[in-house]
């Protein structure tokens, strides 16, 4: 299994987290919390890249040395000076954890397909009920003089 770190930075845990190097884009983080990024599964991988706060997805099998090196491998290969450089940059990056993990998860919200409503259902045509046909009720010389009497 790649190392998943659970180890605490200025009181922040960091739980499901891969955090590690790129030559291409840097310090990366890999936020396990996240459905795609889960153990197991066939899809991309969803990283963030630190530097910019920016998301990219990466093949899965391609997430192996040495195109990712896990941080405390790519530390300890470093000289002395460029480690203590680079642990205070990657220090300072998962300080931000918080942050980070809200853009990591607003940007993959954001990159999932739409949900597409299904069509409305076609309306029925009503059949037109058939009317009753109501009495005519024709004027007769009847009801004029009644009409005419009442006038007076």
């Amino acid at each position: 299994m790649r190392g998943v770190s659970s180890v605490t930075y200025g009181g922040i845990t960091h739980d499901d987290q891969w955090w590690g190097f790129n030559k291409e884009h840097g310090w990366v983080v890999l936020d396990r919390s996240l459905e795609i990024n889960k153990p197991g599964l066939k899809e991309q991988l969803f990283f963030l890249r630190c530097k910019d706060m920016t998301t990219f997805a990466a093949k899965r099998d391609t997430w192996n040395a040495p195109q990712y090196v896990y941080a405390p491998k790519y530390l300890s290969a470093l000289g002395a000076e460029m480690s203590v450089d680079a642990t205070a940059t990657l220090d300072g990056y998962k300080a931000r954890w918080p942050e980070m993990q809200v853009e990591i998860q607003r940007q993959y919200q954001e990159s999932l397909p739409k949900p597409v409503e299904p069509p409305a259902p076609p309306k029925r045509v009503r059949k037109s009920a058939k009317k009753i046909a109501e009495p005519v009720v024709e004027a007769d010389d009847a009801g004029e003089a009644q009409d005419d009497e009442a006038a007076e």
